[in-house]
């Protein structure tokens, strides 16, 4: 995220999948919970 050509959408969801991921979860898992926040089934 610190790189200039990188740019990130919905930066806040990536954020919060970083730090599941520093707290142990698998990055992919991590990030897919974080995309489907505020989903409906």
């Amino acid at each position: 995220m610190a790189i200039p050509q990188v740019h990130l959408e919905h930066d806040d969801q990536v954020l919060n999948a970083l730090e599941w991921h520093r707290q142990g979860l698998d990055f992919a898992d991590s990030l897919h919970l974080a995309r489907s926040e505020g989903a409906v089934p």
